[in-house]
């Protein structure tokens, strides 16, 4: 209560007690401070989390280009155009939910509301989702097992004299 009468001055008190009384909700404070709500975690994670090494190579597997260097000489790491930078960052949040959510059972709020990473809302909980797809051996965007197929536009299919649709073979232009 104090705390509330200790935000006003003596004026707004004294403007305020023509229009409430001064047993009012109103003036005597009505903030309300509930206990942080913790919920108990539905997965556990793989043991081998706790292993640097093989984090590395789980990290290096889903970002394989990250060791690369700089495409942009070093001048991409704010926005990130490159795809090896782009890589970096990603890696490097991974790694902090890794260590911290899975590891170190932290809050989602407790990794988002540090200083050293301001972080916003949600994001803790969207790179957990894609660390659990990549850990099932799904794709990250949808959560769905990899189709198979090449990436791209389909080619068309070339029949060939038994009726058998083939895919065309690229050859270079020159014969040797």
């Amino acid at each position: 209560m104090s705390s509330v009468r200790n935000r006003k001055g003596r004026g707004d008190y004294a403007r305020l007690r023509k229009s409430f009384d001064g047993n009012s909700q109103f003036m005597t404070g009505s903030e309300v401070h509930a206990k942080r709500r913790v919920v108990d975690r539905k997965h556990e994670a793989p043991e081998w989390f706790t292993d640097d090494k093989r984090v590395r190579e789980f990290l290096l597997k889903q970002f394989p280009l990250m060791l690369n260097e700089c495409e942009g000489i070093g001048k991409c790491w704010a926005n990130a155009p490159c795809g090896t930078c782009r890589q970096r960052k990603t890696a490097g949040r991974w790694a902090v939910v890794i260590r911290l959510w899975f590891v170190g059972l932290r809050s989602d709020c407790d990794i988002e509301d540090a200083p050293e990473y301001q972080w916003k809302r949600r994001t803790v909980g969207s790179i957990v989702g894609h660390i659990r797809a990549a850990l099932e051996g799904k794709r990250q965007d949808t959560g769905k097992p990899p189709t198979g197929n090449p990436r791209g536009r389909p080619r068309k299919k070339i029949a060939d004299d038994k009726g058998r649709g083939e895919y065309p073979v690229l050859r270079s232009s020159h014969v040797v």
